[in-house]
């Protein structure tokens, strides 16, 4: 499999955070996390992603010419909330929203139904 996982010149990070909440509580806060952004990430690059989770956006974090780039996948099922970061070595942005939503995908369908 490609994605997070990938071998070579350029290398890629995963950083994951879940947090378990009551299902209402677990709404609102993707409510409030897509609506109002975090401080440190682009607010124009939000899109929504569909097949993942109840609901899912990403978004990239702005990079410096010739960096690396992160793009973050938040997505809710049921009462837990994961917020994933995949951080490139370059500034790739279709190959980090690549590896995101492949590190997201794999995350969704390890956690028990």
């Amino acid at each position: 499999m490609g994605g997070p996982w990938e071998k070579g010149k350029y290398r890629a990070g995963v950083h994951l955070f879940a947090s378990r909440l009551i299902v209402d509580l677990a709404r609102e806060d993707m409510r409030e996390m897509r609506a109002n952004g975090e401080l440190g990430w682009e607010k124009d690059t939000v899109e929504d992603l569909p097949d993942l989770g109840d609901v899912a956006f990403l978004r990239f974090r702005p990079p410096t010419p010739g960096t690396s780039i992160t793009a973050q996948v938040t997505f809710r099922r049921s009462n837990l909330v994961v917020s994933l970061a995949y951080t490139r070595s370059d500034d790739d942005r279709q190959a980090a929203r690549a590896g995101a939503i492949d590190a997201a995908r794999d995350t969704l369908a390890r956690l028990r139904p």
